[in-house]
């Protein structure tokens, strides 16, 4: 995220989504890695651990200065949608897709592979 983070009615139900593949993945734990500077971001972080609070979810939130170095230097899976972070970090997953393939039923989604060859 660059600039600024506001609340929509969907993230909690997304908070929600992404915290139901992960579990069914067991991937625990899971570290939410924000950028201190985007305004907001620690009401997002608090966010992010009431929901894994309520759902029992081993869940951290790490707000740093840079969110893109310290995703690259995980030795972790890495789910992010900055393509600097993905090129540079050795292991990632595409974890919106995965939810939307399997959690949201009907979703409309848009091919754009063909156009990248």
């Amino acid at each position: 995220m660059r600039g600024t983070w506001r609340r929509v009615h969907e993230t909690v139900p997304a908070l929600e989504l992404v915290g139901e593949h992960l579990a069914e993945l067991s991937a625990a734990p899971c570290t939410w890695v924000l950028d201190r500077p985007v305004s907001n971001s620690a009401r997002l972080g608090r966010m992010i651990a009431a929901v894994a609070q309520r759902r029992g979810w081993s869940w951290d939130v790490a707000l740093v200065h840079d969110a893109d170095p310290a995703l690259i230097a995980s030795c972790a899976a890495v789910a992010s949608a900055d393509r600097a972070v993905l090129d540079a970090c050795p292991s990632w997953c595409n974890l919106a897709r995965e939810v939307v393939e399997t959690r949201i039923p009907g979703a409309w989604i848009l091919d754009l592979s063909a156009a990248a060859e």
